[in-house]
């Protein structure tokens, strides 16, 4: 996003199509480099040197998605209604797919 200055002197924040393009491959780019398991040290050398951001901008990218895949793979342990075993879900699961719920099973 950018400062844009309308007619009447007010700022505006405005996103420009090409910086949002370049967000999204940043973030593309961090989320599969977690999921193959880079360290943070790799991940911050290559956005610094393979996309060309600087130091502040890579750290705060990859803190957004550090916590937007830790929050990803966070599961839970709940016991299913028919079996009575224990099921190991994401934490994230909609309450139609959880087997521990009886709207899973009267679908």
């Amino acid at each position: 996003m950018i400062n844009y200055k309308m007619r009447n002197g007010d700022t505006q924040m405005r996103h420009i199509p090409q910086m949002r393009h370049k967000r999204n491959e940043v973030r593309n780019f961090i989320m599969s480099s977690l999921r193959k398991g880079d360290t943070y040290e790799v991940i911050l050398f290559e956005l610094c040197h393979k996309l060309g951001l600087k130091i502040g901008n890579a750290k705060l990218h990859l803190k957004k998605a550090k916590a937007q895949h830790a929050e990803e793979t966070r599961t839970k342990v709940v016991k299913s209604l028919m079996t009575g075993k224990d099921v190991t879900i994401l934490a994230s699961t909609p309450l139609a797919c959880d087997p521990s719920k009886e709207t899973y099973w009267s679908m």
